[in-house]
């Protein structure tokens, strides 16, 4: 599955595509290029046409058959679950999620196996960034399973669930864990209950003046994209290198000049903005909303 954000002009047509999520390489360029083939009914305002931000998720068929993972994918899977469980060698456990990503024949179910891994691989060892970043993975490819196949267990599933949303809420990323809270209230209430405090002080934060600070990360793409919930924001603390800044608005794309620690602002006409920030991968930068 590939998860991409875009804009479409007042023709209808796709511009300034990128992939947010995607749990194979392989597929993105095709991705792309179906989004920009297709043909979108333009936004409008004031009954006249206007450019408009769209996401879209494309899914690839992969087999998703239980019984579809190869030999050696077990053998090594079992392998890596063990030195998991027994807390053996980091260098060993990556050897093998290496071994188990360049599998030959890998199912839809197979690469979930392999995220659940990877996932926990990543709780135990890695940042809060890789941490999340991990479970999106998961979640995704187990969203293309489909109802007939259980893959994460209802207490498994919630664990993971929790822990996306805990996550969002140290990194700052209030945006997204407002909507991943209510996700959470629908499907597993109970669930839901110990985040009541976390997400009122949240709530406090976006509903004032408050002003506060989310960690950004630019992995191997040289890419992050944010949700911004204010109006003002300023970026330090680069260590690295950011090379272009894009708003990614409800009505239109701005391309920003970088500055560090200058303040920038946002029209309220523009609506709702993700930031995306390009650079150099593995630059990472603190973005203090106000």
């Amino acid at each position: 599955m590939v998860e991409l954000e875009f804009m479409v002009n007042k023709k209808g047509r796709a511009y300034d595509v990128i992939v947010t999520k995607s749990t194979e390489r392989d597929f993105e360029k095709s991705a792309i290029a179906a989004v920009k083939r297709y043909r979108y009914e333009p936004a409008t305002l004031n009954g006249e046409p206007v450019d408009s931000r769209k996401s879209v998720n494309i899914r690839f068929s992969m087999r998703a058959w239980v019984n579809a993972v190869g030999g050696k994918f077990a053998n090594v899977y079992k392998s890596t679950e063990r030195l998991l469980n027994e807390k053996k060698s980091l260098d060993e456990i990556e050897f093998n999620l290496k071994r188990l990503r360049r599998s030959e024949f890998i199912t839809i179910y197979a690469l979930a196996h392999y995220y659940f891994l990877e996932t926990r691989f990543a709780m135990r060892f890695q940042t809060k960034q890789d941490q999340l970043r991990s479970i999106q993975k998961l979640l995704l490819v187990e969203s293309r399973l489909g109802s007939d196949v259980k893959f994460l267990d209802e207490n498994s599933r919630s664990f993971i669930l929790q822990n996306e949303l805990q996550l969002l809420i140290q990194l700052g990323r209030y945006g997204e864990a407002h909507k991943k809270y209510q996700t959470l209230k629908k499907e597993m209430p109970k669930s839901a209950i110990a985040f009541e405090d976390s997400m009122n002080q949240v709530y406090e934060i976006l509903n004032t003046g408050t002003p506060f600070a989310s960690e950004i990360r630019l992995f191997d793409r040289g890419r992050e994209l944010i949700q911004l919930t204010k109006g003002k924001f300023v970026i330090d603390n680069v260590n690295g290198e950011i090379k272009d800044l894009k708003l990614r608005c409800d009505t239109r794309l701005e391309t920003l000049n970088f500055g560090d620690g200058l303040e920038y602002s946002i029209p309220k006409s523009w609506g709702e903005c993700n930031l995306e920030f390009i650079g150099i991968p593995e630059t990472t930068a603190k973005l203090i909303q106000q």
